[in-house]
């Protein structure tokens, strides 16, 4: 092992300061000495003490030991003991030193370190280490470690002076032991032993990875199993002549990619920007954890990605062809060739099929549980009665109930049960806790004796109150899996479908409306559940799942009508709707519930809301009951009795796949409004009640929705939106990873919409810490604390036609300048890279002269964007990459510094063209 190849000396020197130590209040570069131990890392391998000098900006801290701290490998002081990202302050690097030549353990030994610049003038802040070769006390070795303002990379120059005699193939380099990481490096992958030549090397831990790599050429020497000899150059040191070298230390969230990322951009290197997203083909669900490995044109490994919580991973690449591969346990792989030009962005979309075991499992079919289901779901709020309707023998007993959300349970206190033979069903009231933590979408569970149990997911949303303003949203016509019928060719492998709604659920999970209406035509062939085992409802019921708000779905022809020219027989689909979203009992009526189409109602508030199966008897089954098409007059003669009994409600809203023959007079009932589908088109008078409207569909890369504003009683349909054919129209980006790995995150908000948002929700996953958060740019809902993650819910006025940005961080640990809620605070720029305007948008904690301003490297003022005084509160501004001349400016690296009397922050952008 590396640690027995010598032993190890402690050397006792004299720690010397050459200027004043200082620590501004308002500096986000600084380099002080470690005074408390709220300044130190923590995590397994940090071994940073008091007395120790800390290198600090709104980015990274590392520690650099004092001398007389003797480290594992290290003889002396200056050398890097702990690095990690502030806002976790997490440390999984056990050491880093200077390392001569191949005759381990030669290294230099320090008997100065000071600090050199402590950040206030602006620039970078640098801590100075000097001394003496180990071996040859003549060759004298002085190392600077230099942190520029929101940089992640460490900078390390050392400068090797020659002493008594000629030193022939000196070789100079660095020595790591990765602590609690594991090494990888292009070329070779994970855990190489013996002498590997490669451009960098890297090292992974679940909270933070660090990269490593000289300025030109690769670094090569020995390595063994945690730990690397690596060498960058190799020159013939002469007496008293000066060799020097520099290199950069990255350090990122627990992903190597990140980590690499910021080493090619410390180093130059181009590259063109990749951004994958891995999804379960079966659900659409994001599958955490999953593995991107990029291969070279040569099928070396290059490096590799992990797919975070949102489904997503980015990597950096050099240009050329790359081979990208996506795996995950119980999974089938998949790869994708790309080409990546420097500076230009390419998009990989991968959605994994699950290994077969005897074929796909079938969905979650319904057994006991008949509401509130996921398409029926259920809305309460803390204190009231939850009505639970099931299926089950009329002996049945000991029946108990509850509601989870991951770790949380909730249980519920079951006020009677009752069976009624006249419905067949039994009636449970279940009482809602009075005290609840989270107002979130719960699923249901319900036991009895005898082994009863059943769960139904996504079923009871419970609400703190009923809003007086609200909206909710239509959609309709997503034709899942696949708008291809199964006599075309293609059609059991395309899921084109699928992703046209996905781009809608990402829309609506971020506008946050008290519920969903999907109007029917949900699935494309309602026959092809068993046939062959395509599963098109349970595909298209897991789709369900991705909606973070409760939906309420009707059938439609393409649901229920059976198209005659397929394999399965007559009623196939019919009965497949009953399995997945219907009752069985529809088959064979009872008396107390003689309908045989499925059709119900719910409220919020003071709105009464009314769902109705609509169909076209495609394969003529039980054509003496359903007839051609909808509705009976089974369904109209349930209608009138739901809206009698409904009489108290102030404002009737029905919804329905279409109303084919014309049987519904709006007036005649005293409905104000109508939604429905099937004309794949908007159709409807939005201005004057009742309205009866129809929403363009959701397939073909239509990506359409509707939102209906409710004020009181007040209904005001709007204007149909689209996702855009990229989900361009309304996006979020997340900076870092939305994936519980960094606990100060930002969320970049891009509305193209005209609509504003004005209930607009954001779950930001963090690291799981037991604290208090604050939220700039939105407010904070909820936490929840229940699972492996804090889990944030943030309310967001969604402003139309803008973009915006909402940033969560710990109140209970250290927050930095930058990102602190109530301090100044610049955002991060969108689009980044740009060509030719990117957004910038920032905060002031109070009224006063603001001065945002771009800079090139080396600090020369580019252009004053804003230079006047403003309110408190955020504003933003734009930048189109034109100096105060109006010139257009090279594409590169800027800074743009905003500063007020007593602040300043900056943010690195890059230009290309």
């Amino acid at each position: 092992m590396h640690i027995l190849r010598s032993s190890l000396r402690a050397g006792i020197a004299t720690l010397l300061f050459s200027c004043l130590i200082a620590n501004l209040a308002h500096a986000t570069t600084s380099a002080s000495l470690v005074t408390t131990d709220g300044q130190l890392l923590s995590g397994g391998q940090a071994d940073g003490q008091i007395g120790d000098l800390i290198l600090e900006n709104d980015e990274i801290a590392v520690i650099i030991s004092a001398l007389g701290h003797v480290t594992h490998y290290g003889e002396n002081g200056g050398t890097v003991i702990d690095a990690g990202l502030v806002g976790s302050r997490t440390d999984a690097l056990g050491e880093l030193y200077t390392y001569f030549d191949d005759d381990w353990p030669r290294q230099a030994v320090y008997n100065t370190l000071f600090i050199l610049d402590d950040g206030g003038s602006g620039g970078p802040a640098v801590i100075r280490a000097e001394g003496h070769d180990l071996t040859d006390p003549t060759i004298t070795v002085a190392t600077e470690y230099s942190l520029a303002e929101g940089d992640q990379h460490l900078t390390l120059t050392t400068w090797v002076t020659g002493g008594d005699g000629i030193q022939p193939n000196f070789e100079l380099g660095d020595c790591f032991a990765w602590g609690s990481g594991s090494k990888y490096a292009p070329g070779y992958g994970w855990e190489m032993n013996g002498t590997t030549t490669q451009a960098w090397i890297a090292g992974w831990s679940p909270d933070v990875c660090y990269a490593y790599g000289g300025t030109a050429g690769d670094c090569w020497g020995p390595n063994g199993s945690g730990w690397s000899d690596l060498n960058l150059t190799t020159e013939t040191l002469l007496p008293d002549e000066a060799i020097s070298y520099t290199r950069f230390m990255s350090v990122a969230w627990g992903e190597i990619a990140a980590a690499v990322a910021i080493l090619y951009e410390a180093q130059g290197v181009p590259t063109g920007s990749l951004t994958c997203s891995v999804h379960n083909q079966a659900d659409g669900s994001p599958l955490t954890g999953a593995q991107l490995d990029v291969f070279d044109g040569s099928d070396l490994p290059h490096l590799q990605m992990i797919v975070d919580g949102t489904g997503q991973a980015f990597a950096s690449l050099p240009p050329g062809d790359w081979r990208v591969q996506a795996s995950m346990t119980g999974f089938v792989p998949q790869e994708s060739w790309l080409t990546v030009l420097a500076g230009g962005h390419d998009n990989l979309d991968f959605h994994l099929d699950p290994v077969p075991s005897g074929g796909e499992a079938i969905g979650d079919t319904l057994t006991v549980i008949q509401r509130p289901l996921v398409n029926i779901p259920a809305l309460v709020l803390p204190g009231q009665t939850l009505e639970i309707n099931c299926d089950a023998d009329p002996t049945t007993t000991g029946w108990q109930a509850e509601l989870s959300l991951g770790e949380l349970t909730l249980p519920l206190p079951i006020d009677q049960a009752v069976y009624d033979p006249a419905t067949e069903w039994w009636t449970l009231d279940a009482i809602i806790p009075t005290e609840v933590s989270l107002y979130e979408l719960y699923d249901l569970r319900v036991m009895a004796a005898g082994e009863l149990d059943d769960t139904t997911r996504d079923a009871v949303q419970i609400l703190e109150s009923y809003r007086e303003d609200f909206y909710f949203v239509h959609i309709t016509d997503t034709h899942l899996p696949t708008h291809y019928f199964s006599d075309s060719g293609g059609s059991p492998a395309d899921s084109t479908e699928m992703v046209d709604l996905r781009e809608v659920i990402a829309d609506i999970n971020v506008i946050n409306p008290e519920f969903v209406l999907i109007t029917g035509d949900y699935v494309n062939e309602g026959e092809l559940e068993d046939y062959l085992e395509w599963r098109s409802y349970t595909r298209a019921q897991r789709m369900l799942y991705e909606f973070a708000v409760p939906t309420f779905l009707v059938s439609g022809n393409h649901d229920l009508g059976g198209w005659v020219n397929t394999p399965p027989p007559d009623g196939t689909a019919r009965r497949n709707w009953w399995r997945f979203f219907g009752w069985r009992r529809l088959d064979d009526p009872p008396a107390g519930a003689p309908w045989f189409s499925q059709n119900y109602s719910f409220d919020y508030g003071p709105v009464h809301f009314v769902g109705m199966e609509a169909y076209v008897n495609y394969d003529l089954w039980r054509q003496d009951i359903y007839g051609t098409e909808s509705f009976t007059s089974g369904q109209l003669e349930w209608l009138n009795q739901d809206l009698a009994t409904a009489a108290g409600s102030q404002t009737q809203v029905l919804f329905y796949h279409k109303d084919f023959q014309n049987q519904v007079d709006l007036s005649a009932l005293d409905v104000e409004m109508a939604l429905w589908g099937h004309v794949h088109g908007d159709r409807g008078d939005l201005q004057t009640p009742p309205f009866d409207i129809a929403t363009n569909n959701v397939s073909d890369g239509q990506r359409s929705y509707r939102l209906i504003r409710v004020n009181g009683s007040m209904l005001q349909p709007e204007p149909t939106l689209s996702a855009g054919g990229t989900g361009q129209n309304l996006r979020v980006v997340y900076s870092p990873s939305n994936a519980g790995l960094a606990s100060t995150v930002a969320a970049e908000i891009t509305n193209d919409q005209p609509q504003r948002f004005e209930n607009g929700r954001l779950r930001f996953i963090m690291p799981s810490a037991g604290g208090n958060y604050s939220a700039v740019g939105g407010e904070i809902i909820q936490v929840d604390q229940s699972g492996a993650y804090d889990v944030c819910h943030v309310a967001v006025d969604v402003l139309a036609s803008g973009a915006q940005t909402v940033t969560v961080s710990p109140t209970s640990t250290h927050v930095t300048e930058g990102d602190a809620p109530g301090r100044l605070h610049l955002a991060q720029n969108h689009p980044n890279p740009f060509n030719p305007r990117t957004r910038l948008e920032y905060y002031l904690p109070e009224a006063g002269t603001v001065q945002l301003s771009v800079h090139d490297l080396r600090g020369h003022e580019v252009v004053v964007l804003v230079d006047e005084v403003k309110n408190a509160g955020s504003h933003n501004t734009f930048w189109d990459g034109r100096d105060s001349g109006g010139r257009g400016v090279a594409a590169g690296t800027y800074f743009v510094r905003l500063a007020t009397k007593v602040e300043k922050v900056s943010r690195k952008i890059t230009l290309v063209r």
